[in-house]
């Protein structure tokens, strides 16, 4: 995969209250970076399975003017400390910490992946300006803990767990140390879990880019998803629901694909160029529509940055 100029990397260690976490900081080598992008990884093993692909982008964001800052959480991967000891309030705080280093005249992104899209409230409540990333986002935070918890019912069913105890929510309740496939959870950081939603207040402004994976053809955003746009993007605006439907919205097949090829300016929209077919990538609206839902992505071909 080739970027659209040289990138530099450099990794350290962000001392926190309780322990220090590991970042990685993908810029470009020469200028100044457009604006900041920060990742908020999703939950436990989706982290370790998605971190190839959130890796490769980071260096593409980078090699097109953006500074790109991905943090492992407290007890996530190369950070100090043990999944029990972290908390989902802590968590919050770390990736506040980022917004705020950010560049506050330039503009910054949340890129969230899965799970990590929850923590958009939060984020957005400190800088309202902040735009939105969303990788196959959760949009409920009590759902994806179910999800993770069957893992749990799994190993009952094939005998690798005792039925007759309790079940992992039961004992969380219980305050235990509950382990799931080889993560060990408390309360602490379930709870906070179990609460969060994605959604943003009312007026939010920023712009919001979405993207799932669509078994459909031709692809296109699963209902719950596009139930959740019209919250989440044309809600806090006050506008009438009709309006949704002036928004085309569409998903890839394929989110390597997103990497690999590269995207063009269409009219009334962006389209991505692909061996065998054009696929809309985000959507077709008015003039003044058009800013909610893009990603700025700068054009090799000029200095400048244009809006995809």
């Amino acid at each position: 995969m080739s970027s659209a100029g040289p990138t530099r990397q450099s990794a350290s260690f962000s001392a926190g209250p309780s322990g220090s976490s590991f970042r990685i900081v993908s810029e470009p080598l020469h200028g100044d970076a457009i604006g900041t992008v920060i990742w908020a990884h999703a939950f436990a093993e989706e982290m370790n399975k998605t971190r190839r692909m959130c890796a490769r982008l980071a260096r593409l964001l980078a090699g097109r003017g953006w500074r790109v800052v991905q943090r492992d959480l407290l007890g996530c991967g190369d950070s100090q400390g043990e999944l029990r000891e972290a908390t989902w309030e802590g968590w919050t705080d770390e990736l506040v910490a980022e917004v705020f280093q950010a560049d506050a005249a330039r503009p910054a992104w949340l890129w969230g992946v899965r799970a990590g899209a929850l923590f958009a409230p939060a984020l957005v409540a400190a800088r309202s300006d902040l735009n939105l990333l969303l990788w196959q986002p959760a949009l409920n935070g009590s759902v994806v803990l179910q999800q993770f918890l069957r893992l749990h019912t799994g190993a009952r069913v094939l005998g690798a767990a005792d039925r007759a105890q309790p079940t992992p929510a039961q004992r969380l309740k219980q305050g235990e140390v509950v382990e799931v496939g080889g993560y060990e959870l408390t309360a602490k950081l379930t709870a906070g879990l179990d609460r969060a939603r994605l959604a943003v207040p009312a007026g939010y402004a920023g712009r919001v880019v979405w993207i799932e994976v669509s078994p459909t053809q031709p692809p296109m955003l699963s209902q719950l998803a596009r139930d959740a746009a019209l919250l989440l993007v044309i809600a806090p605006r006050h506008a009438d629901d009709a309006r949704l439907e002036r928004f085309r919205l569409a998903a890839l097949l394929e989110l390597p694909q997103l990497l690999e090829e590269r995207a063009e300016l269409g009219r009334g929209g962006a389209v991505v160029r692909e061996p065998r077919q054009r696929r809309e990538l985000l959507c077709t609206c008015s003039s003044t529509e058009r800013r909610h839902l893009r990603l700025l992505v700068p054009d090799e071909q000029t200095a400048g940055p244009h809006e995809i």
